[in-house]
């Protein structure tokens, strides 16, 4: 317990523990936020961590019956007009970036919903009577990246209740039971043993690259490591080229 606190400052272990139970949390902070209208297509506004959940969607529904479009810039893409629904997903509230995007929908005619903590993005929301989801800040410390649970669990119920999409609530719990059953603690201390003083290649399928993705970040910014990413066939058609060439001068192992 004293070296968790030297070692934990930011009481990561048990926010990892308790991440399942974000699922749940995630679905009840968006119970009544809903935007109804005839859309087009759906845009995730988010950067960084914030914008994980709109690419967990992206690989758990792959085929929806409108575009889902996950935005990373200071502007919408082209395909925002009157009939997009914009979703902007801000951990802090305040990034710059998901700011503009909010107030460039609002200019352009764009319905939005909001999911936050707080900061400014929520002062807007109250002022322009935006539908947003709060995100609990139940940890001093939490980074964006581990509140995954939280921003999807509200993305799936706000297009749910958008009629965007089935609920899916049912689902999720039973993925949220599940996790609970898992002992990641030993897995996770093999797989440290085994990375270390080694750079991790993580390679996926084409349908899981999202996830492939999302696991290389958590390398880079939580363990302060390089680590990259690629995924099949793809790869094969350019990045193996590099294994290959590697193994015959003798430098891969």
């Amino acid at each position: 317990m004293v070296l968790e606190r030297v070692f934990d400052k930011s009481n990561l272990y048990e926010i990892l523990t308790n991440f399942p139970k974000q699922f749940r949390k995630g679905l009840d902070i968006a119970e009544r936020v809903e935007v109804r209208g005839q859309f087009k297509n759906v845009i995730v506004c988010g950067m960084g961590g914030s914008a994980l959940a709109a690419d967990v969607l992206k690989t758990y529904m792959p085929v929806m019956d409108m575009p889902l479009i996950v935005s990373r810039n200071y502007n919408l893409p082209f395909e925002a007009d009157r009939e997009s629904l914009v979703i902007c997903i801000t951990f802090s509230g305040n990034t710059e970036e998901t700011l503009s995007s909010f107030r460039e929908a609002l200019h352009i005619g764009c319905k939005v919903a909001c999911i936050t903590t707080g900061g400014k993005l929520y002062e807007r929301c109250q002022e322009e009577k935006i539908p947003c989801a709060i995100i609990p800040k139940e940890y001093k410390y939490m980074q964006p990246r581990y509140a995954l649970g939280y921003m999807f669990g509200a993305l799936t119920k706000i297009l749910a209740n958008s009629g965007i999409m089935p609920p899916r609530d049912n689902e999720i719990m039973d993925m949220t039971r599940e996790l609970n059953h898992f002992n990641f603690h030993e897995d996770a201390q093999k797989i440290a043993k085994k990375l270390n003083k080694k750079i991790p290649i993580i390679y996926s399928s084409e349908k899981n690259m999202e996830l492939a993705r999302i696991w290389k970040i958590k390398f880079n910014e939580t363990s302060k490591i390089m680590a990259f990413c690629n995924h099949f066939p793809e790869l094969n058609h350019n990045e193996m080229s590099g294994h290959i060439n590697s193994k015959m001068q003798g430098d891969f192992h």
